[in-house]
């Protein structure tokens, strides 16, 4: 499964949008990427997702001094996506 990110009626990328706001350091977006991918290929650790509710998951990614959270939903269309809902940043 791959992931696309969620975008608003009128065409905004909410999620892209709150991603490129947090700036990444680059060991952080390499942390995100890992776990995401993780997660696409359907082989993450305990600690990557938790379910929120029946059809919203969070991953978890630990940055170098703040927590990042994505919220998805598994859609399924066509073909199964990821469809990331929400960015969050968190301080420790």
């Amino acid at each position: 499964m791959e992931f696309e990110y969620y975008v608003s009626p009128g065409g905004g990328r909410l999620v892209e949008k709150e991603i490129l706001q947090a700036r990444l350091t680059s060991s952080e977006a390499a942390r995100v990427e890992e776990v995401l991918s993780r997660v696409e290929a359907g082989r993450t650790l305990d600690r990557d997702v938790t379910k929120v509710r029946s059809s919203v998951w969070e991953i978890r990614v630990d940055g170098d001094r703040r927590i990042f959270r994505l919220y998805y939903a598994k859609a399924v269309g066509g073909s199964p996506v990821l469809l990331g809902l929400v960015f969050a940043v968190k301080k420790r």
